[in-house]
Parts: C-alpha cells; sequence; structure tokens
C-alpha cells in the first residue's frame, strides 16, 4: 500500500505505458526441489506479486500495481508518495546513500527525483599497498583507510573461500543482487538470503527511472549476471 508523504491538491492524471504483466520462465519440473529464477529486480521493487498456477512450484507470471492512476505531479518510491518539493524520508534515502539530498522535482512532467552525485575518493587513486578500505553497512564511501600491521588486528570474514577484513564489502558470485559486510561474528554457515549480515540491493529504480516508467519505458538488463538495468527502452526510441 502506498502512503502520502506531504500530499497537498493538485492532481494530474497521465497515462501510463508501461507493461506491468511478464511472462517468466519456469525453472522447475515436478518437484519443487530445484530454485525457482529471480524475477527481474524492478518488479522487486515496483513490489510486483508472483502468481502461481495450479500444479507449478515458479511463477509464470507477476501482478504489478496499477501504475495509471499515478499523479505526474508526484514521484514515487519505496511504496511512498512524494508531493513537488519534497525530499526523500531518511529511511528512503538510506536505500540509496550514493545519491544523496534527492527531492521531487516537477519543473518536466512527469515528476521525477532530482539528486546529489557522490564520487568517492577511494574510486579516484588506486589503494595503497597493504591497506584496506572499512565502509559502514549502507554507507556509500569508505569511511577510512587501515594499513600495515593495523589490518592485522582487524577481525576476519570468509565468504565463498575468499578472505576479507571487518569492514570491507564482500560480493557473492551467485547472488549479484546482494551485497554482505565483514564484521565481527560474521557467519558464513547460513545461505545469503538469510544472513542478516548480507543485504539485497536497491537498484533505486523508481528514484533514477520513475519519471521512464510512467512514460511507458522498460528497462534493460546486460545478461542474467547484472543487477540493476543498465539503460532503457523507450516507445519513442
Amino acid at each position: 500500500m502506498l502512503k502520502m508523504v506531504n500530499s497537498n491538491s493538485g492532481r494530474l492524471m497521465v497515462v501510463l505505458l508501461l507493461v506491468v504483466l511478464a511472462t517468466v520462465v519456469d525453472h522447475c519440473h515436478g518437484a519443487c526441489d530445484e530454485p525457482c529464477r529471480p524475477p527481474p529486480k524492478h518488479y522487486t521493487e515496483l513490489g510486483c506479486q508472483p502468481v502461481l498456477e495450479e500444479g507449478q512450484c515458479c511463477p509464470k507470471r507477476y501482478q504489478c500495481p496499477e501504475l495509471t492512476d499515478r499523479d505526474g505531479n508526484k514521484c514515487y518510491f519505496n511504496g511512498n508518495i512524494y508531493d513537488a518539493g519534497a525530499r526523500l524520508s531518511k529511511e528512503d534515502q538510506e536505500l540509496n546513500s550514493c545519491s544523496p539530498a534527492c527531492f521531487c522535482s516537477n519543473d518536466t512532467l512527469p515528476a521525477s527525483f532530482k539528486c546529489a552525485h557522490i564520487d568517492c575518493p577511494e574510486f579516484l587513486a588506486p589503494l595503497k599497498e597493504n591497506c584496506v578500505n572499512q565502509y559502514t553497512a549502507r554507507g556509500c564511501c569508505a569511511e577510512r583507510t587501515v594499513c600495515g600491521e593495523d589490518v592485522k588486528r582487524l577481525e576476519r570474514c570468509y565468504l565463498e573461500g575468499e578472505m576479507y577484513y571487518e569492514g570491507q564489502r564482500m560480493y557473492p558470485k551467485n547472488e549479484t543482487c546482494r551485497s554482505c559486510f565483514c564484521r565481527a561474528g560474521f557467519d558464513n554457515s547460513t545461505t545469503i538470503a538469510d544472513n542478516p549480515n548480507c543485504q539485497e540491493a536497491n537498484c533505486g529504480i523508481e528514484l533514477h527511472g520513475g519519471d521512464r516508467l510512467a512514460m511507458g519505458c522498460i528497462p534493460i538488463y546486460f545478461g542474467n549476471d547484472r543487477c540493476c538495468p543498465i539503460s532503457w527502452k523507450c516507445p519513442t526510441d
């Protein structure tokens, strides 16, 4: 259910051309002993629900929220509705820490979020030898860099046969939409999905592409190894 944030009068209805239903390949045959293919990331972020048919263990399609009644003067993200000029709530902003100071703008229609952009210093220069960058669980850039003998005093984590130091981010090879965080007590005996130190990525599809969704554009993915869309295909292309 959508929650209203800073609502006021004035609604401009727009026709959204987004196709909200799609067929998902069924990878289960017979008994449900094989994993189902995960849905495209925009299905997850739009809150689409799987539709199961009798005798099938994997969804044949997904039922997505009705988008045609969205107000073109407002922005939508994570189940919340934002009026023009409203900033993201603290909780929603934390989901996209690398795009700070986001606010809803209706300078052009449909309305869209405008955000700042962060270029982390660690991405602009190579890491010094015998050093590791340390992050917080939800932060964007490294909080600090630890070097030399101090590195040896850090806690260590192991994931998929690789060793990491406390504060480092870990990216599972077979779970491209999840990242893990090395901290004291990290337990790699659980599945990635059940590990409290691992979290699902938020691509910010509504945050960065809400206006495109409203214009009937569909996200484009690169193969099966990338979590977030890399581009858009629009009716006017």
